[in-house]
């Protein structure tokens, strides 16, 4: 089987030229002349037809020397010696020689065939190389019978021209004289026209050039404006903040100019009373005489009412030294907003008799801006010494 498909694998290339010959184009017909290209084509399949039947010749004679091969093995495998026997079914020995049997039919039928294939194409050679001998020599007669046409008409021109040719000498001259001149001047035209060419596509040149730089220049001009102006902008809101902070730092530094200033300044005050006389409770004190004054610039409520209005914010320690006669115990209080602060009491030794004695109260308050501090009599019916009492105050922070 496999000895079948390679017999049938050699025929294709002899097939493909039995084809590629069906499918040309078809020799002209009685009379006509054949071109090159019929004349290639026929020689192409021509070649491509002996190149094959070559090869189809010696896949035959390969065959014939296979097929001799097999027939030598097969005698050689009956002339085997009884030496060494071979047990083999009957049916098997028979499948075998059928098979060969078949195969030796297959092959001859496949001779049979490829030898009237070859004597065909043998046929269409001979046939193929007759048209073409002929189709040269019908080419080659009508090639000369043109050309002899074609002499004689040349003789023709030729002597015409010979007779003419001596009448017109004397104007040929001048035109080919005149044709030179032309020339020439249509030399110098050509070149005056090819250097004012040259010098327009160096000027179109030269224009295109300063168009891109100056179409650059105005790019990078105007991308410099929109950067110088975002510059400015930025300028701007950078002084803008600049400001606001210098204002912040002004406002800050002022504000720590007037703490510092509140800080280190000294503040304090000391008042003395000018009467004297029995008093009832709630009495307030006055003290008209300001003794010493520092960082404070109005005391006339202190001097009208015994009442001290705060100008300064801070820590003030506040003494105050008020002095009674009476029989029994006295004393009195401070005062913060009209809220009693701290209470003091005048104490004496001997309750059978009057007597005078005086006390000291003192305290650390918290002061804000237009805080009021005064001092009250707490007891009925004592006499009270204003001029031998006193109020201080002093900032501590």
């Amino acid at each position: 089987m496999f000895r079948l498909l390679l017999s049938f694998a050699c025929l294709l290339p002899f097939v493909s030229a039995v084809s590629l010959h069906c499918n040309s184009p078809l020799p002209p017909k009685h009379g006509q002349l054949m071109t090159d290209d019929h004349y290639d084509i026929l020689l192409s399949l021509f070649l491509d037809e002996r190149k094959h039947r070559m090869q189809l010749q010696q896949y035959v004679l390969n065959l014939e020397a296979k097929v001799d091969n097999l027939s030598q093995q097969y005698n050689n495998c009956l002339r085997v010696s009884t030496q060494q026997p071979v047990i083999r079914a009957d049916n098997v020995t028979q499948q075998m020689e059928t098979k060969y049997d078949n195969l030796v039919l297959k092959f001859e039928s496949m001779e049979l065939k490829l030898k009237q294939e070859l004597a065909t194409s043998k046929n269409k050679t001979s046939m193929l190389e007759e048209e073409v001998v002929d189709l040269k020599t019908a080419n080659q007669l009508h090639t000369l019978g043109n050309v002899q046409q074609e002499i004689q008409t040349l003789k023709a021109g030729v002597r015409s021209l010979v007779g003419s040719n001596q009448a017109r000498s004397k104007d040929i001259q001048s035109m080919y004289s005149d044709l030179n001149e032309n020339k020439q001047r249509i030399n110098v035209l050509e070149s005056n026209s090819k250097s004012l060419e040259n010098n327009q596509i160096m000027m179109m040149d030269n224009i295109t050039t300063m168009d891109n730089y100056s179409r650059q220049q105005v790019m990078v001009f105007e991308s410099n404006i929109n950067s110088l102006e975002i510059n400015q902008r930025v300028i701007l809101a950078n002084m803008k903040a600049i400001d606001n902070n210098q204002t912040k730092l002004k406002a800050q530094i002022h504000k720590a100019k007037e703490q510092s200033q509140e800080k280190e300044e000294y503040v304090g005050f000391t008042a003395f009373g000018a009467s004297s006389g029995t008093r009832s409770s709630g009495y307030q004190l006055k003290f008209q005489f300001i003794k010493s004054s520092i960082g404070i610039s109005n005391l006339s409520s202190m001097k009208n009412n015994g009442t001290f209005i705060c100008e300064k914010k801070g820590l003030y320690l506040i003494v105050v030294t008020v002095m009674v006669c009476s029989k029994g115990d006295s004393a009195f209080r401070i005062y913060k907003n009209n809220q009693q602060y701290m209470y003091y009491f005048i104490g004496r030794s001997d309750h059978s008799k009057e007597d005078c004695h005086s006390g000291t109260g003192t305290a650390v308050v918290e002061l804000h801006v237009n805080d009021a501090l005064n001092v009250r009599n707490v007891n009925d019916d004592v006499r009270l010494f204003e001029s031998y009492s006193s109020f201080s105050a002093v900032k501590l922070k």
